[in-house]
């Protein structure tokens, strides 16, 4: 018995000196990544200066937006995990969304999810300002709605904007896609980065971020595990 105690004793020791080594790592990586984004920013934004109206600095520079806002999110969520209620989450973000008008939430739902850092709150950011975009007016509402499914719960995010056409559903997450043709005119300018890096937030959530098939209006589709559940990405 005291010979089993004294390897299960030893086998936490080795545990916790190789989750410090890991957490020395892993902090050591991002403040590497924080140093070479810092490096590759500001000669970069020179040459911007320089090259104004340049197509491929344009590229250049939305790529560069994307990875920096990428490694920022990945930062800030690497060790502030929670468990909340989903239900609430939405009720507190959207008291605190007083940037966009006429936003409304439909749930009954009382299902626990695992979030990480500010993820979840940036996702809800960016797909509410292409709603806003696209909407017909600003008293034109956005709708929030909250549906159980077996493994946790799934929010839709729908405005009355044009429906998208079914070979764009999936082009709309790459990288620099826009359409400000069918949007809105309004004050805010879209590199196409918001709905491509929000997928990615979703993956590391272990969640997923599509958009459904409508004929009449755009329909976002957040999907979420439950705690203690699993689910598939996509």
């Amino acid at each position: 018995f005291r010979y089993v105690l004294l390897r299960i004793r030893r086998q936490l020791e080795r545990e916790r000196k190789l989750a410090l080594e890991l957490r020395i790592s892993s902090e050591r990586d991002r403040d590497i990544n924080s140093i070479i984004a810092h490096e590759i920013k500001s000669p970069f934004h020179n040459l911007k200066n320089k090259y104004a109206g340049n197509p491929d600095i344009a590229r250049i520079d939305t790529a560069l937006e994307a990875i920096l806002r990428i490694d920022q999110a990945a930062q800030s969520s690497s060790d502030d995990v929670c468990v909340v209620n989903i239900t609430k989450y939405l009720s507190e973000y959207l008291e605190n969304k007083d940037d966009v008008s006429n936003i409304t939430l439909k749930s009954s739902v009382s299902i626990e999810v695992e979030i990480r850092g500010l993820l979840l709150w940036l996702v809800l950011d960016n797909i509410i300002a292409n709603a806003e975009r696209f909407r017909s007016s600003h008293d034109a509402p956005i709708e929030l709605e909250v549906l159980e499914t077996d493994g946790g719960c799934r929010i839709l995010i729908s405005n009355d904007g044009p429906a998208i056409p079914k070979d764009k559903l999936d082009t709309i997450f790459n990288l620099r896609y826009t359409d400000s043709n069918l949007a809105r005119k309004t004050r805010t300018t879209n590199q196409g980065i918001g709905l491509f890096v929000s997928r990615h937030y979703m993956r590391m959530l272990d969640g997923s971020l599509n958009i459904l098939e409508k004929s009449d209006n755009v329909t976002f589709e957040i999907s979420l595990k439950s705690c203690g559940q699993s689910l598939k990405n996509e």
